[in-house]
């Protein structure tokens, strides 16, 4: 963070001042982080990533449901994105709730339908099922994610749970 600091001193470009604005949040020094990150907002309101950005501080910095207000703003904006989808997703499910649970399934599955997304998709998905008592749809989707990662003896241990688990026949179940 030192050097990005020294570098960008005095360049008052977007990039500059964006690199700035993570070097103080790595440092750590909040406060100057989010002055920064607030000024580039003013200048571009409609940027979603600036959103996703604001958000990920804000959960880095314990103040989760605001940086969950500041996803579903930057989806707002960009309701297209499977990223943004994707981090308010993980988001969700840290709230622990039954309602932040479905809502980040809800993500997960559009996410999902898009593409093979990323491992931490499946977790996320796992967490969201575990909170809502779902356990054989939890193991599934852990079964799924080590399955992803060659992890063969982990998967078949999920998916035994899983088929346990699982009303017999069902899409989950032959999953």
């Amino acid at each position: 963070p030192a050097d990005v600091l020294a570098r960008t001193e005095g360049d008052p470009s977007f990039e500059a001042q964006l690199a700035r604005a993570i070097a103080y949040q790595r440092y750590p020094d909040p406060s100057a982080s989010m002055d920064i990150l607030y000024a580039l907002i003013e200048d571009a309101p409609d940027d979603p990533f600036l959103f996703e950005l604001k958000g990920q501080f804000q959960i880095e910095n314990g103040a989760l449901d605001e940086g969950i207000a500041s996803y579903r703003r930057a989806l707002e904006i960009r309701p297209d994105s499977p990223l943004i989808m994707a981090v308010l997703a993980n988001a969700l499910v840290a709230d622990g709730t039954s309602e932040g649970a479905r809502g980040a399934i809800q993500l997960l599955d559009v996410v999902q339908q898009r593409g093979p997304g990323a491992p931490g998709i499946l977790q996320a998905r796992a967490r969201a099922h575990a909170t809502l008592g779902e356990n054989g749809l939890a193991a599934l989707s852990m079964a799924q994610f080590h399955a992803g990662r060659r992890s063969y003896a982990e998967a078949n241990r999920f998916a035994k749970t899983a088929r346990e688990s699982l009303p017999q026949g069902t899409p989950a179940w032959l999953r």
